[in-house]
């Protein structure tokens, strides 16, 4: 195989393309990764300024037990606070809304 063709095959299975501020070991205590947090778990603006953290995997149930959101200031400034051990939540995680109804949870900013 031609060297470049390999080259170019090493550099898109590599992690270079995706984001490394998320970090991908587990959240000290829990079988999961700030990365699986930002990719598995969306808010829902439950009632005015109260948001609610739902995640796709049962795994993550704590981040959704432990875990709430507030509009502090409009859609655009939505905040997350988590409890207990997932603390490392509220130092590199935030909640970004993208409707009235829903927003993601953003890890690298």
């Amino acid at each position: 195989m031609n060297k470049l063709v390999i080259l170019l095959i090493t550099l898109m299975l590599s992690p270079v393309g995706q984001a490394r501020d998320v970090k991908a070991t587990y959240i000290k205590g829990y079988d999961f990764s700030v990365r699986e947090v930002q990719r598995y778990c969306k808010a829902k603006r439950e009632s005015g300024d109260s948001l609610s953290i739902h995640c796709k995997k049962d795994r993550l149930k704590p981040v959704a037990q432990s875990c709430e959101g507030w509009i502090t200031g409009g859609l655009d400034f939505a905040k997350l606070s988590c409890g207990g051990g997932l603390w490392v939540l509220n130092n590199k995680c935030k909640i970004e809304m993208i409707g009235a109804n829903r927003g993601n949870v953003n890890c690298v900013f």
